[in-house]
């Protein structure tokens, strides 16, 4: 990943400078065992899949607020940081250490446990919701509500900046809570 990435930007420093164009270049697919293999050096088809989940982004059926309809998939870092305890890592954060249950246990993986809350408390706003059964396209008036109040994705700046207002944007490419893919984007759109 860091070969493929770090000469993506031209440079092979040894740096990932670019992680958009990183996350381009990346071919998941160079990580794929091989007929019958499995094991810690490889992926098997279905854990392609899922690196590819986390990979993609998430399209809504309809706009929310500012026109967007997406939400960008994660980029490619972070897989082999050590998990501890509520921080770090895929382990902690996608994988957990017992399957996903229902409501959510403090050994289901971070992920699981605050989007079941989101769900069940501020989608949904039932606190003993099901979200095995959660269809986003059910609840689209209410999650274009709280995108509204929520989502941090106007670009216009102008009122700020007119006001003397500088901004420091920073984003953690190995974050897990959000992704840094959202803030980047959202950058682009300012200078834009």
């Amino acid at each position: 990943m860091l070969r493929t990435c770090d000469d993506a930007d031209g440079t092979a420093d040894g740096i990932v400078s670019n992680p958009v164009a990183c996350k381009r270049v990346f071919d998941l697919n160079g990580l794929a065992c091989a007929a019958g293999q499995r094991g810690d050096t490889c992926l098997t088809p279905a854990q392609l899949r899922a690196v590819e989940t986390l990979h993609a982004s998430f399209t809504f059926s309809a706009p929310l607020a500012n026109g967007h309809n997406d939400y960008p998939g994660w980029g490619v870092s972070g897989e082999a940081t050590p998990g501890f305890a509520a921080t770090g890592g895929w382990r902690s954060w996608w994988l957990g250490s017992t399957p996903p249950a229902h409501p959510p246990a403090a050994s289901n993986r971070i992920a699981w446990i605050y989007g079941s809350g989101g769900i069940r408390h501020i989608f949904v706003r039932d606190p003993n919701a099901d979200i095995t059964s959660y269809d986003p396209d059910k609840h689209m008036p209410r999650i274009r509500e709280v995108s509204a109040l929520m989502d941090s994705t106007n670009p216009d700046l102008s009122t700020f900046a007119g006001h003397g207002g500088k901004l420091i944007v920073l984003e953690h490419m190995a974050d897990y809570a959000q992704s840094p893919h959202a803030g980047i984007r959202y950058f682009q759109a300012v200078q834009s």
